[in-house]
């Protein structure tokens, strides 16, 4: 028992702690969902079998704050994706240009304040828009390289957020899905172990008598 709570204590530590020193190595699909197999297998297997067996009380315990610290850690790691997500959620937003921006470039009786109102919605929203020139005469505003740069990087903020936005759902769905396999792992091994024990022990009994 004692190697087992070892080995549990190993497949929780090692793959968590690795992750952030060497994430490139620890990080992959295959260490981090098999040692959480395992785990969700070999911890409430070990939890039973030490509460059962006089000798092997002791160990309990570290079984039990091993799963706990898990779901624990599990269910922090879901909180904080969700406040990510609605962060990113913020940013991801596109803006839409309100109906009367455009007024402005066209009553203002400054010619060069008309020119930067039509510079600004094009940075902002990405629409040239028609303004009047110092001849008052309506054109429509041709942006510069500049202009086009600083639309682009919003553009280009935006879609990241998106793309973020997809990978930390799916973080979510996972996380989901690892604690709900653990909590049901070890309740549904928990009760079998119990129960096979416990048949043993009657038939253990019935033979004495």
């Amino acid at each position: 028992m004692k190697f087992l709570s070892q080995l549990c204590l190993l497949l929780f530590v090692v793959p968590y702690l690795g992750k952030q020193l060497y994430p490139d190595f620890f990080g992959a699909w295959y260490i981090q969902w098999t040692s959480a197999g395992l785990l969700s297998l070999l911890l409430p297997y070990g939890f039973t079998k030490s509460i059962l067996t006089k000798a092997d009380s002791k160990f309990s315990g570290g079984f039990l704050f091993i799963f706990v610290i898990s779901v624990f850690l599990n269910g922090t790691g879901i909180t904080l994706l969700n406040s990510t997500n609605s962060f990113l959620s913020v940013t991801e937003q596109t803006t839409l240009m309100p109906e009367n921006a455009s007024l402005e470039a066209i009553n203002n009786k400054d010619p060069e304040k008309r020119k930067v109102v039509a510079q600004f919605i094009y940075k902002e929203f990405g629409q040239p828009i028609t303004y009047k020139d110092q001849l008052g005469e309506f054109i429509i505003y041709k942006p510069t390289t500049d202009d086009k740069k600083v639309f682009n990087d919003r553009f280009l903020s935006g879609q990241e957020a998106k793309d973020l936005i997809e990978n930390t759902n799916q973080q979510i769905y996972q996380v989901i899905f690892l604690l709900s396999w653990s909590c049901g792992c070890f309740l549904i091994i928990f009760m079998l172990v119990f129960r096979l024990e416990q048949s043993k022990a009657n038939k253990s009994l019935k033979q004495d008598k």
